[in-house]
């Protein structure tokens, strides 16, 4: 479809800026999926659809949400739909547009937001559903984007509630209905409104299930066993031949004369046959998106419609850029015609020209024009990139790096998955700090102070925490070294988008180059100059604790306040800045020791930024910094990625973890850490029985350093002698540090992950054996082909 519009600049609110605005008064988009091809428009003299940040339909005709406006405008910061007749939005209409900061449909007609609606959508912060008929949603929904300073959310007029929530930065005319902060907004929706749920899932929950519910419970009478490839499973053959005419197939043929009373499920997660069984029995479904698709090959197998049915409308929910060839080609197989026809939508959205209705149902061609799409757009990108690189004076070394770099990713072809569905969450997350997950707990005793315990058995590859750094503290590399490799604000390594600043750095989007821009005088140009990073560490912790907390009174009151850490606090609750106080009382709660390596001469260079205090606040926040100082050089994180191209560690500085820091040491540890995208991923290493401490290692396995290296050097920074096992009953030292080039043997990322998986099971199998080198061999491989994994792929 074709669209006109006029160009101008406008003001969405009373808060904020003016937008380069496409204006649409006139169009009809009736059916979903309807994709914009082109937008036609007379631009402002020197703009261009580069240029274009918002766009405005107003009064017109739009049912469904319009698709492909990524295509037209690639820097869209702002949607509005506004009196169009709106009826629904999803997920995966706002596929594409994860960078927009503003979505305001107000005046619609939708009745029910999915949960799932803003799982993307890290820099949403206006949002406004005013005066439509919203009914049904979750506070979920809102979830994704707590992290995200929001100004505005409105509710208000809808069938089952009227609020909203205004945040201080944010004007607004209106003051009735309105709540304190977003988390008393979330509470208001789960009291107001129904749960959204899969108008299938309401239509056809099976009215049998409701008498089967006892016999899932207790197992009781069961006479078949279900086998997986590491589980089996009690169940009942009345209950599976009622529900599948697969099932009763084979009760009477199959197994009429066999004396096994065992149906082997191989191939398929376990977790995913005991959903499976678990919605024969009950009718209840609870499944993470990662087990969509093999839940539905499970269901389809074995003609269980109803289930099939749910399992589709959730696929087709869940649709992105990422899985649409493979929703495709399984709607292809089984010959599901609502599926493929949104799985194809999406598809359609990969290109610039539409794809032929023929190839609906040539799912191999479909895939092989894909991959050609990702060729072309990765030999773009890095042309740009290159270019962006010379034009910015690229070393000779590093550019040859780079132009291999972007030899080789155009060469794989392939799509680029979704790095967190890999490393997500393994266990329902903690509700009052979604970061970790809810089986941790903190403890406290004399021995090992405050530490992290979990109150269930956690396996190895288990991911238990997620956690983002709270001060960061660069080292001249970030500036110089990696400066066009590495974002220098959220440090994400830039994947041939480069965008410079004027900072002499560079940032993977616009949102990190403002900050860029706008830290223009802070602490971290001090590098540049002659000061130490002592010194530079020392101005920046006390510029940032003084801006979050506004006043040296109000820091030096929150000093003496009790100590806390992350479990005192409720992270979804309350504004950003209340949020980055509680974190900055959570560091500073952490153990200094006597810390004293802070020499008399940067100490006194210190002293020359404080002339325009008071003696009291001079005196404290002298006092402040040195306790500061010492609780980084007690507890700090070192900012470093893995480059697989050399097979080193990069360092960028290092950081502190209100979390993370409460992780006690061990050189034979049963917990390691990536970095990823500016977060710290924790990594179960090894089994941990129930009540069972977490430790991970602060410098080097055993395997790696003689016992008297690494005693002196934690004596030396941390002030404790270990006692772990590796140090009690002196492991052997390996003789030389394991080095593996994943290049040589493994040609995909699906062969990467399919050795790490083995790796955990041999793990597993290898501690209950004992054999603790080959343990910490094994877990020595799993990180680092993780940590390739993460350079290579993403």
């Amino acid at each position: 479809m074709n669209l006109s519009c006029v160009l101008k600049n406008l003001k969405f609110s009373l808060w904020g800026r003016k937008y380069y605005t496409s204006i649409i008064i006139s169009c009809s988009i009736t059916k979903p999926n309807t994709i914009i091809r082109k937008i036609n428009g007379k631009h402002l003299d020197g703009k261009s659809d580069k240029d274009v940040e918002a766009i405005y339909f107003t009064n017109t005709t739009v049912n469904y949400f319009p698709l492909g406006l990524n295509k037209i405008f690639p820097n869209l910061k702002a949607v509005i739909i506004h009196k169009c007749g709106l009826k629904s939005i999803t997920q995966r209409d706002l596929v594409a547009l994860e960078n927009i900061e503003i979505l305001r449909c107000k005046h619609n007609k939708i009745s029910s937001l999915p949960y799932n609606l803003f799982r993307s959508m890290h820099k949403l912060r206006v949002i406004s559903f005013y005066d439509n008929s919203l009914q049904f949603m979750s506070s979920e929904v809102l979830r994704p984007i707590l992290e995200n300073d929001v100004k505005f959310v409105d509710f208000c007029e809808n069938r089952s509630l009227s609020v909203y929530y205004c945040g201080p930065s944010y004007m607004h005319k209106k003051s009735e209905n309105k709540v304190d902060s977003v988390a008393q907004l979330m509470a208001m929706i789960d009291e107001k409104c129904d749960k959204p749920m899969n108008d299938n899932y309401n239509r056809i929950r099976n009215v049998a299930s409701e008498g089967f519910k006892e016999f899932w419970t207790t197992g009781r009478f069961s006479e078949i066993t279900i086998v997986s490839d590491t589980e089996k499973f009690k169940a009942h053959k009345f209950v599976l031949a009622i529900q599948s005419s697969v099932f009763s197939s084979i009760f009477e043929n199959e197994m009429k004369d066999q004396p096994s009373d065992e149906i082997q499920l191989t191939n398929i997660k376990p977790e995913v046959v005991k959903i499976f069984l678990k919605f024969l029995y009950t009718g209840d479904i609870e499944i993470e998106g990662s087990n969509l698709l093999e839940l539905f090959t499970l269901a389809a197998k074995f003609k269980v419609e109803n289930l099939m049915t749910i399992v589709e409308e959730m696929n087709t929910d869940d649709l992105n850029d990422d899985n649409a060839i493979e929703i495709f080609e399984l709607a292809c197989r089984f010959d599901c015609d609502g599926m493929k026809t949104s799985a194809f939508g999406v598809i359609q959205l990969m290109f610039d020209e539409p794809l032929k209705d023929e190839l609906m149902n040539q799912p191999e061609v479909v895939k092989n024009l894909v991959k050609a799409n990702s060729m072309i757009g990765n030999y773009e990108k890095c042309i740009e990139s290159l270019q962006l690189a010379r034009d910015h004076g690229l070393s000779s070394r590093l550019m040859d790096e780079l132009e291999n770099n972007c030899r080789e990713l155009i060469q794989s072809s392939k799509p680029r998955k979704n790095l967190w569905d890999i490393f997500n969450l393994s266990h329902p997350p903690n509700p009052r700090f979604p970061q970790i997950s809810n089986c941790l707990e903190l403890r406290e005793n004399e021995n090992f102070g405050r530490h992290i315990v979990t109150n269930k058995k956690l396996r190895p590859g288990d991911v238990i925490a997620i956690e983002k750094p709270f001060f960061k503290f660069l080292n001249s590399n970030a500036m110089n070294v990696y400066k066009y490799e590495r974002c220098f604000d959220c440090l994400r390594r830039n994947h041939l988008s480069l965008l410079p600043t004027s900072n002499s750095v560079m940032a993977c989007s616009t949102f990190c180059q403002n900050s860029i821009e706008g830290k223009s005088q802070n602490s971290s140009n001090l590098f540049e100059t002659q000061f130490n990073w002592e010194i530079a560490k020392m101005i920046q912790l006390r510029n940032e604790s003084e801006k979050i907390c506004g006043t040296v009174e109000n820091l030096e009151n929150l000093v003496n306040e009790p100590l806390k850490t992350v479990f005192d606090f409720d992270w979804i609750d309350g504004r950003s800045a209340e949020l980055k106080k509680n974190l900055l009382k959570c560091v500073v709660s952490l153990s200094s020791g006597n810390y004293n390596q802070i020499s008399s001469d940067d100490t006194e260079i210190f002293k020359l930024f404080l002339g325009h205090y008071n003696d009291h606040n001079r005196s404290f926040i002298s006092g402040f910094v040195q306790h500061m100082m010492g609780v980084c050089a007690r507890n700090q994180y070192s900012l470093q990625f893995f480059d697989g191209l050399s097979d080193f560690y990069g360092e960028l500085g290092n950081c502190l973890l209100p979390f993370g820091s409460l992780i006690n040491h061990s050189c034979n540890p049963n917990v390691f850490w990536i970095f990823i995208e500016n977060k710290f991923v924790f990594v179960v290493a090894k089994p941990i029985e129930k009540n069972e401490q977490l430790f991970h290692c602060y410098r080097h396995v055993f395997l790696y350093e003689p016992l008297n290296d690494r005693q002196s050097h934690l004596m030396r920074q941390y002030g404790f002698k270990c006692k772990c096992d590796a140090c009690t009953q002196i492991y052997p030292t390996y003789p030389k540090v394991f080095k593996i080039n994943p290049k040589k043997f493994f040609s995909s990322l699906e062969e990467i992950l399919a050795e790490v998986s083995q790796n955990w099971i041999d793990i597993e199998v290898d501690c209950y054996r004992e054999m603790f080198v080959e343990v910490a061999e094994k877990i020595n491989i799993n990180k680092k082909l993780l940590e390739y994994v993460v350079w290579k792929y993403f």
